[in-house]
């Protein structure tokens, strides 16, 4: 395996864990019932996503 192929694994990680604590974070937020504009300015997440996320 290339070093190239090595870093760009390591970089889909990383994009890959920090979403996954976004979530994290968007359902800690919608679990206080906080306004899903609120949440969404917060997070980088759209309301949709919010909605979606919401009924997972």
């Amino acid at each position: 395996m290339k070093a190239s192929e090595i870093v760009d694994r390591i970089e889909a990680g990383r994009e890959e864990g920090l979403k996954e604590g976004i979530k994290s974070v968007a359902l800690s937020m919608l679990s206080k019932n906080l306004p899903l504009d609120v949440i969404a300015t917060c997070t980088g997440l759209s309301e949709a996503e919010l909605s979606t996320l919401r009924k997972s």
